[in-house]
């Protein structure tokens, strides 16, 4: 898709504002691809007026086997956020992983977002007729200024599950996972948890 985009749109009624909206995207060329967007918010009743942009870049490679993908936004108080995706296949092995950050308050029209937070992830899958071996973890740091205004906390877990097809009649599955959360600000009620979880089973096809 390429070109501009433009609209001014009523939200709700109830709302009793106005969002104003510009995009523009442009295909680069068989594997690069850009997008941005500017949007405008007047007189809601629940968010304060404000502007916000956001941009975007992708690359698919030809074979479309490797996508990457970052994107960012701002508003009109500094806010601002960024965030990078990506996935990448090499025969049976897929891998997922990204990274993220969201300042605080962070505003994107009236639709409410995550933010305060910053952080990423990882998967991974191998997969034949046979059996699959999946794995991943994550990380997530909320609070990024560590306000002691605010609530803080960093939880960090992973997983790994497989698949095996014996024959015909008989799979075989196990999985594993263990997660951590501690919080930033100690008290009374609040204390560092971990859990640990696993599982295996065998089915028979009659």
């Amino acid at each position: 898709v390429t070109g501009v985009q433009t609209c001014a749109l009523p939200i709700l009624e109830a709302a009793h504002g106005a969002l104003h909206s510009v995009g523009y995207s442009q295909r680069l060329d068989g594997e690069w691809s850009l997008a941005a967007q500017v949007n405008g918010l007047e007189r809601h009743d629940s968010v304060a007026s404000h502007q916000s942009a956001a941009a975007a870049v992708q690359y698919w490679s030809a074979d479309r086997l490797n996508r990457f993908q970052w994107r960012a936004l701002t508003d009109s108080k500094g806010r601002a956020g960024t965030w990078l995706d990506a996935d990448q296949k090499d025969g049976p092995l897929q891998n997922r992983y990204g990274i993220f950050r969201i300042e605080p308050y962070a505003a994107w029209t009236d639709v409410p977002i995550l933010n305060d937070q910053q952080g990423g992830y990882w998967r991974s899958d191998y997969r034949t007729p046979r059996y699959t071996l999946s794995g991943g973890a994550d990380y997530t740091d909320i609070n990024v200024h560590n306000d002691a205004t605010r609530p803080g906390s960093r939880t960090a877990s992973g997983f790994v599950s497989g698949f095996w097809r014996i024959d015909r009649t008989l799979n075989w599955n196990a999985n594993a996972s263990v997660s951590h959360g501690q919080p930033k600000f100690f008290s009374l009620s609040a204390s560092p948890t971990t859990t640990t979880t696993i599982n295996s089973a065998a089915a028979k096809t009659l």
